[in-house]
């Protein structure tokens, strides 16, 4: 997306910002104002808005969370995220594999990073968002208890994380998250704008595919918007007409997804309610 967003002229430029304080939109054109005082005004062939769950942008476009065009809900659990020593739990990754664990209400499971480390995470099932810890000692000891049932599972390996948390609690990175699921009805009236990732939707995130739709809408964002033959962006017409039909084809693809998930959601809840341990292990990309 940043090389298609090249092929605009010199004087034009491209600019990444955070910080987008109004919208003025027009056929072919966008005037942003941004909150920090030493970005100018400006106006743009086009406004890509890739700034999550609670998009500015899409505020802005369209309409805030809650309003009749942009609607959230909880899909009823939460994730716990940390980062551990690999030798903490040696059978859950290899160098490019990462592999989920189910058992009674919980997905557990690692991929590994850099360091020598994995990324470990857990899901717990809530009817409703419960209240996220905000001090170390309180947020090791709500994942302790969510996950004491399986404390003696995968060769102790859960009680090692344990332990390790409660030794390095002033260093450590746990984090509980409630993953939301967005539905947006408004449709964006200009062809001077576009909205990725979770600005445009965010969907069941049980087979976690939030980050690979946001990008591939990237991906395909950028090939629409760009003129095969001179690699520029299309023009003004041209841009109107390749925005519909990237819109469309990704509101089609993201339904598909969400049906995906729903389903997957539904079978895994199930399943690991039975008590039943099953597992998961995925080859990752190099």
């Amino acid at each position: 997306l940043v090389k298609a967003g090249s092929g605009l002229d010199e004087k034009s430029g491209m600019r990444m910002a955070c910080g987008v304080k109004s919208l003025g939109m027009q056929e072919g054109s966008a005037k942003v104002s941004f909150s920090a005082s030493t970005v100018k005004e400006k106006s743009y062939r086009l406004v890509v808005g890739a700034d999550g769950l609670a998009s500015k942008v899409r505020e802005l476009l369209i309409g805030a969370i809650g309003s009749k065009e942009v609607q959230i809900k909880f899909p009823g659990w939460g994730r716990w995220l940390c980062t551990i020593p690999a030798s903490l739990f040696p059978g859950a990754a290899g160098e490019k594999q990462m592999t989920e664990f189910w058992k009674e209400g919980r997905r557990i499971g690692a991929w590994p990073c850099a360091g020598g480390n994995l990324v470990f995470y857990g899901t717990v099932l809530h009817p409703r968002p419960a209240p996220i810890p905000d001090h170390p000692q309180a947020k090791i000891e709500a994942f302790c208890k969510d996950f004491e049932f399986v404390k003696d599972d995968f060769g102790g390996a859960m009680g090692r994380i344990f332990e390790h948390l409660k030794a390095n609690k002033k260093r450590i990175d746990l984090k509980l998250e409630y993953p939301a699921q967005m539905k947006v009805d408004g449709e964006i009236p200009h062809s001077s704008a576009a909205l990725i990732g979770q600005a445009a939707f965010s969907i069941n995130p049980s087979l976690f595919q939030d980050y690979s739709m946001a990008i591939e809408d990237a991906f395909t964002l950028a090939n629409a918007i760009v003129n095969d033959d001179s690699a520029k962006l299309l023009e003004e017409e041209d841009m109107s007409i390749a925005l519909r039909a990237w819109r469309n084809a990704r509101r089609s693809k993201a339904s598909i997804v969400e049906q995906a998930s729903e389903e997957f959601h539904k079978a895994a809840k199930s399943f690991s309610k039975q008590g039943v341990m099953g597992y998961i292990t995925s080859s990752l990309a190099p």
